[in-house]
């Protein structure tokens, strides 16, 4: 497995609520967001998320507008000098720890295959972002890893599961979904299946 033990951009840039912030507004070009409508998305505190939003807005980076009401809305900026480079810089970065998600994954149920792709490897045309082989999972962590996921991510991921029997029966008949996603690029955060 590829690691990528640490979240980098968190580093990078000081903190896990301004890294948060930087990939949800890059993940959503020409969208525009309230400020308590990001804060709940990235899971974060909304006076944090709050006054980096409004840093951000005062260098240029975001721009403001108003919504219905006196409700103040917030948007990337693509006419940002520093735009291209900023939006290279944040969207090349691994977005997750693999160490923290693989751990937090095999909490979830008895996972057998745990694959990541799509959006994690910047591919935002994949149709799969996570592909998971478990067995008795327990619906409501898996959800909110999911959860957890989207708001470090910055953006919705699309994932798929099945169970070991249904898998192994998928991969022996060459079905091509399968086999399309085990050929694709990805990251293996789990993977205990021996595979021909």
């Amino acid at each position: 497995m590829q690691e990528y033990p640490y979240k980098i951009l968190d580093t990078i840039v000081g903190s896990e609520t301004r890294s948060r912030v930087l990939k949800f507004f890059f993940r959503h070009n020409n969208q525009s967001f309230r400020i308590g409508e990001i804060a709940r998305l990235i899971r974060q505190n909304y006076n944090t998320t709050a006054s980096f939003i409004e840093d951000l807005e005062r260098i240029g980076v975001l721009k403001q507008t108003k919504g219905t009401g006196s409700a103040s809305l917030y948007a990337i900026n693509t006419q940002f000098k520093g735009y291209p480079f900023l939006k290279d810089l944040v969207l090349q970065i691994f977005p997750v720890s693999t160490t923290e998600a693989a751990e937090q994954i095999k909490k979830t149920g008895r996972i057998r295959l745990a694959l990541l792709s799509g959006v994690f490897l910047n591919q935002e045309a994949a149709s799969i972002d996570l592909f998971l082989v478990v067995d008795d999972v327990d619906e409501a962590k898996l959800k909110e890893f999911i959860a957890e996921l989207e708001a470090q991510v910055g953006k919705e991921i699309n994932y798929t599961s099945m169970d070991t029997a249904e898998f192994t029966y998928r991969y022996n008949i060459y079905d091509r979904f399968v086999r399309n996603i085990m050929k694709k690029a990805n990251i293996k955060l789990v993977d205990s299946l021996s595979l021909n």
